[in-house]
């Protein structure tokens, strides 16, 4: 959708907006801290800039830049920016990229694929770029092996004019607003072009205070993101032309106008707003983002091409689910360039390089460390957006394959070596070996031994 077009269909959200960034505002907030004494408290979103506070990682802080404000981060995000602008190797991209990592604190899974993925690195960014420095936000002009993730977003946040980070807290704020609008509107639901996705705080599973950071209630919803670099980046966008929009209508005068860049000075203020939404939602309205009890592995895949031409009986390899050691055939069909799944010499599934290779990338993104569910219980298909991440909730997510395919495609990366697993044949939990090919052709490279 172009820009124009889609400013239009959301000009009533950007002008009650534009009257919330004023001083005069009394639409407030508040949330608990896990160890701090006080509540942090905003009268309204002006309020909430002027307590802007990020932690300077050492790694990225200079001598003369002291203190966690706005100023300070600023500061740093300027230098970070003229390295970015300054990179024209691939080594100086990966270097300037790892250190907005480093600021951010999203190192991990983002440091390990810049330098797995250094050849090519600066065009590839700047490639992205381009496509993203645009009035048109179809999804279709992006790659389909696109990096766009919280750690990515800072990258091209500061590479473009007038793109904003789109993270967990910037996200969980701008619904929030949306959501008060829709309330005030009596609207029966958000409108597909406000419906931003949400993603969960980074926490393990019994945090101190729980972070809430999707707003929905009742049947005023926003969905969930779940590691889709393609959507993501399309959002990035709206958000920041909507963003924009609101600061242009609210005119000058307001505390956004007076701290340069004002985009990134309204950005920053709904960081601070969205650290939790929570105490602010009542438990009975509000999304549980909560942990979910993992169920194992459930049925057989249900949808069956019946028609596919393709000689199961004569599959090079033979494989067993690693829970209820189901017997199943597979290979990689090189014309095809994908992985073809059967059962019973019967074609089941297939998934194509790219589909295998956006798959990897987003588990890993998830589940560096290790310890990746199963979650492949039918169960969760019925409220996807709420249900566990693990292997089979991220190949409905992502790609919208079966979610019990994934017991055989776990034993699939297990056998050739991607995946290891804890060898329980309940609660079955895997973690990576290594870091997944750095691109499509190594994939394809690797899976080629597998071929019929």
């Amino acid at each position: 959708m172009k820009k124009t077009i889609y400013l239009g269909q959301v000009k009533e959200f950007i002008s009650w907006m534009a009257k919330h960034l004023s001083r005069e505002s009394e639409l407030g907030h508040q949330y608990q801290r896990p160890y701090a004494a006080d509540a942090t408290r905003f009268d309204n979103l002006a309020d909430a800039l002027g307590k802007y506070e990020w932690p300077i990682a050492a790694a990225v802080r200079d001598g003369d830049i002291v203190g966690d404000s706005l100023v300070a981060n600023t500061r740093v995000l300027d230098r970070l920016q003229k390295a970015l602008v300054a990179a024209h190797t691939d080594e100086e991209m990966r270097d300037a990229c790892i250190a907005v990592m480093q600021w951010g604190g999203v190192v991990n899974g983002n440091v390990p694929w810049l330098k797995n993925n250094t050849a090519g690195l600066a065009q590839r960014i700047h490639d992205v770029s381009s496509l993203l420095n645009s009035d048109d936000d179809d999804i279709r002009r992006l790659p389909p092996d696109l990096r766009f993730n919280a750690g990515m977003t800072k990258v091209y946040s500061l590479l473009l004019d007038n793109f904003i980070i789109y993270d967990s807290r910037v996200a969980a704020a701008l619904c929030w607003f949306i959501m008060r609008w829709a309330q005030d509107s009596k609207a029966a639901a958000i409108p597909d072009e406000l419906s931003f996705p949400c993603m969960p705080a980074k926490e393990g599973y019994d945090p101190r205070i729980r972070k809430l950071r999707n707003p929905s209630a009742g049947p005023l919803q926003f969905p969930r993101l779940h590691n889709r670099p393609r959507l993501h980046a399309h959002w990035n966008l709206r958000a920041s032309w909507l963003l924009e929009a609101i600061l242009k209508e609210a005119g000058p005068g307001t505390a956004f106008h007076e701290s340069p860049p004002s985009l990134r000075a309204l950005e920053a203020s709904l960081f601070m707003w969205g650290y939790d939404l929570g105490q602010n939602l009542t438990e009975a309205n509000a999304m549980t983002e909560g942990p979910i009890q993992f169920v194992e592995e459930a049925s057989e895949p249900s949808e069956v091409d019946e028609t596919a031409d393709v000689d199961m009986k004569s599959a090079a390899y033979e494989l067993c689910t690693l829970g209820r050691k189901k017997p199943f055939s597979w290979y990689f069909d090189e014309e095809q360039d994908a992985v073809m799944i059967g059962r019973n010499s019967q074609f089941q599934a297939k998934l194509t390089t790219a589909e295998m290779f956006l798959y990897l990338h987003s588990l890993y993104d998830q589940f560096e460390s290790g310890g990746i569910p199963l979650a492949n219980n039918v169960v969760f298909k019925k409220n996807i957006m709420q249900a566990p991440d693990g292997m089979g909730t991220t190949l409905l997510r992502l790609l919208g394959k079966d979610l019990p395919l994934a017991s055989r495609l776990g034993a699939i990366l297990v056998a050739t070596g991607q995946l290891g697993w804890n060898n329980q044949p309940k609660n079955i939990t895997f973690q990576f070996n290594a870091p997944p090919p750095a691109d499509i052709a190594a994939l394809r490279e690797q899976l080629s031994a597998y071929a019929k």
